[in-house]
């Protein structure tokens, strides 16, 4: 005959096997519900195309954590232990650690300019933490490694311009022009 048990000893059971068996955990999702309680704790949900799983970052792990900023859409590994909340029934995963994720998809219309670097230079001196910091430098080597495969005059001192003069009139530039002129 099978056990017959109280909806608490389940509970309990269920519990006890998932704190056992899943400790020391690194989940990685996308953050979303995120809500700050005035306890200090910080509740939301990792997810990703198939499945979610509810988080709490109690306000101490967070604290520990200078410059951890937590929002809605942000790709994140996170590092805790599975538990279940008896009073729901429910497991979740009590965080303490998170780490924002450096990878991310990069459209075309995303590559900037020095202008819009100088600009993201400043917000980032703006926030706290490394983050921001981590976000400028994968956009100072994206623009770059663009800026490398593009022929832009301005970098090589102006000789491909001066080539291009050279094919447009289909004649060479006086030597002392280019000389004049640092070429």
């Amino acid at each position: 005959m099978a056990t017959i048990f109280s909806v608490t000893e389940f509970t309990r059971r269920v519990r006890d096997l998932l704190e056992g068996q899943l400790r020391d955990v690194w989940i990685e999702g996308e953050i979303s519900n995120y809500r700050k309680q005035s306890s200090g704790h910080h509740y939301f949900t990792l997810k990703d195309d198939r499945a979610q799983l509810a988080c709490v970052m109690f306000s101490r792990a967070y604290s520990a954590q200078a410059g951890t900023i937590l929002r809605d859409g942000v790709q994140v590994q996170a590092f805790g232990r599975v538990s279940v909340y008896e009073a729901r029934g429910q497991y979740q995963l009590i965080v303490e650690l998170v780490q924002k994720m450096a990878q991310r998809k990069v459209s075309m219309k995303q590559i900037d300019g020095p202008i819009r670097i100088a600009q993201v230079a400043g917000e980032a001196a703006r926030e706290e933490g490394w983050a921001p910091l981590m976000n400028l430098m994968a956009a100072i080597s994206l623009n770059l490694g663009i800026f490398n495969l593009l022929p832009i005059p301005i970098l090589d001192g102006g000789l491909i311009l001066l080539t291009l003069i050279e094919s447009v009139i289909r004649r060479d530039i006086d030597q002392r022009i280019k000389e004049r002129i640092g070429l």
